[in-house]
């Protein structure tokens, strides 16, 4: 007979399980950060930095670190407004903190995503059982930045890990042994729910953690540099799920025992 695993805490991916967003509202995001960085850099002579200026130079750094093999969320927003600043022989007129903080809340107030109700009604009934919940997840804003956006949305995020903040991408191990050593859990007692095979589930596996395969928005994927989703389907221990409610029942709270 089989014994049903049980977990302590939940770990969540964000983009297309958390919330999805449209490449329209990307485009829009993306000319916020620019809007946002060239406000707060002046050129050579203090001439202004137009946003087109801090957009072209970020496509070129961009393609620059493809051409490498690593993904552009790799990069912390410290190091690219650095890189970008270099590029464009400016300096800040603000201090490097308070330009991290604005580029990483870029496009929030005016394009926000789209949150899943899937996730709000999860995170929420957890929330309320006092199961942790955290985030792990391959993006170029801040840990920080999500989890204040995650807020205001009204799900209560422990702390969210992100590739930018770590410089290193899922499945990388150190992610989710990051998201172990902060919860003060070892990996065996974290469920992670995530969209996509080759960094989600690959990742939670690679340390211990159990593994969920999450379909709910895969109608709602757009490509950008990740390829497209896949169910190899051969690891029969990974759940695959349709519905975010599907991970309750595996939750614990400290009661339970």
């Amino acid at each position: 007979m089989s014994v049903t695993p049980r977990f302590w805490a939940l770990s969540l991916d964000l983009g297309e399980t958390v919330w999805w967003d449209t490449p329209e509202k990307g485009a829009r995001q993306d000319a916020a950060r620019s809007r946002i960085l060239s406000a707060v850099l002046v050129g050579p002579d203090e001439t202004p930095v137009t946003p087109e200026q801090v957009s072209t130079e970020w496509g070129a750094f961009r393609t620059e670190i493809v051409r490498t093999g690593r993904s552009h969320r790799t990069v912390s927003t410290r190091h690219k407004i650095e890189e970008l600043a270099r590029r464009l022989r400016a300096r800040l007129t603000v201090p490097m903190e308070a330009a991290v903080e604005r580029f990483a809340l870029a496009g929030f107030d005016t394009d926000p995503p789209t949150v899943n109700s899937q996730a709000f009604r999860l995170v929420g009934s957890l929330n309320r059982r006092a199961v942790p919940v955290i985030a792990i997840s391959n993006t170029q804003r801040t840990g920080e930045a999500w989890r204040l956006f995650l807020q205001r949305a009204e799900m209560r995020f422990e702390f969210v890990i992100t590739s930018s903040d770590y410089e290193v991408a899922k499945p990388d191990p150190k992610l989710f042994r990051a998201a172990s050593e902060r919860l003060g859990l070892p990996p065996n007692d974290i469920l992670h729910v995530g969209d996509r095979w080759s960094t989600d589930v690959v990742g939670a596996l690679s340390v211990g953690m159990g593994a969920a395969l999450y379909r709910g928005l895969w109608g709602r994927h757009w490509d950008r540099d990740e390829g497209v989703v896949i169910d190899p389907g051969s690891h029969p221990e990974v759940f695959r799920w349709d519905d975010l409610g599907q991970a309750e029942p595996y939750l614990l709270e400290r009661s339970d025992t």
